[in-house]
């Protein structure tokens, strides 16, 4: 096979991940498909972490280390779209790691299906090195991403395959702008360009590691209440017609959440406050006279799934 051939392009954000990044990139190393280049795109780290991954591309031309000055995670993936030759793009955490056939499995059924975007089911990884035993995962849609996303469930970035001329047709970029949910953000963009999409259940293709210092697994409820409300109120005056409704809705569903971890004394309200003073008036009227409405859609999805694990 022709090692200039570049099938997919593997694209890393690295910050300060001198203790993971080697993992990560052998998981990359080990995949059955071997016609892959893996831009790793340094954000500015102040540790080891350029030197460790200089030393292992010594040995692997197919790693490439891009260094930039320290602005977040989505502007260094698209740092790496901009280098990106192969015809898929998988974007990898420096801490996540990835199963060794799953490119091999994507690229393939995409191939065969003329695919858009793939994605898989993942497991958690422990910082001890353990893998949690329970498969996570579920079939997404639009619907469930602008409504129902972190209510049900989310799916990590590196659990998706992409067709990279599907990105660049439709000009999908990771918004560097938000330093809050930009995968959340990035899988909205994906959906609502309406792509050919198919769901590898049963296969477990992705790990995310629980970084004990990672910004959502070690935040605290506070921390996560105040990033996804960030988000939503953001994404909100950028959408509008029935996407703004959904995300109305979903907002809606976490100021109930809010008030009940308010009254548990589980969540700080004071760090909270300041970005609920920043939304507009409209959207404060529109969440209050949604309540009822995300209280009956929301109870009717949680039946439904109670009832599917009953059964």
């Amino acid at each position: 096979m022709n090692q200039e051939v570049k099938t997919v392009s593997i694209i890393t954000p690295c910050y300060n991940s001198a203790q993971y990044i080697a993992q990560t990139i052998a998981s990359v190393q080990q995949q059955t498909l071997t016609t892959w280049e893996m831009i790793v795109v340094d954000d500015g780290s102040t540790d080891d972490s350029a030197d460790i991954i200089k030393d292992i591309a010594i040995n692997d031309s197919r790693i490439k280390l891009i260094q930039k000055e320290n602005g977040g995670s989505a502007s260094a993936r698209n740092v790496g779209l901009q280098y990106a030759e192969g015809d898929y793009i998988q974007f990898i955490d420096a801490d996540d790691t990835i199963a060794k056939d799953k490119l091999e499995r994507q690229v393939e059924l995409m191939d065969q299906k003329g695919l858009d975007v793939t994605y898989t089911n993942y497991k958690f990884t422990q910082s001890d090195g353990m893998i949690n035993s329970q498969l996570m995962g579920f079939r997404l849609n639009l619907f469930k991403l602008l409504a129902g996303w972190g209510v049900f469930g989310t799916i990590p970035l590196h659990a998706f395959l992409y067709r990279h001329s599907f990105l660049t047709k439709h000009d999908i970029r990771n918004t560097s702008e938000i330093k809050e949910r930009e995968d959340w953000d990035f899988h909205i963009k994906v959906f609502c360009a309406y792509p050919k999409v198919e769901y590898l259940a049963q296969y477990c293709g992705a790990y995310y590691f629980l970084c004990p210092t990672g910004k959502t697994t070690n935040g605290s409820l506070t921390k996560l209440t105040n990033g996804t409300l960030k988000y939503l109120l953001y994404k909100i005056q950028k959408t509008t017609g029935d996407h703004k409704l959904l995300l109305l809705i979903r907002l809606s569903f976490e100021m109930i959440r809010l008030a009940i971890a308010c009254f548990r004394k589980s969540i700080d309200y004071t760090q909270i406050k300041p970005t609920l003073e920043n939304a507009s008036t409209q959207t404060k009227i529109l969440t209050i006279a949604l309540l009822p409405v995300s209280i009956i859609l929301y109870a009717y999805y949680w039946y439904r799934i109670h009832k599917t694990h009953k059964h």
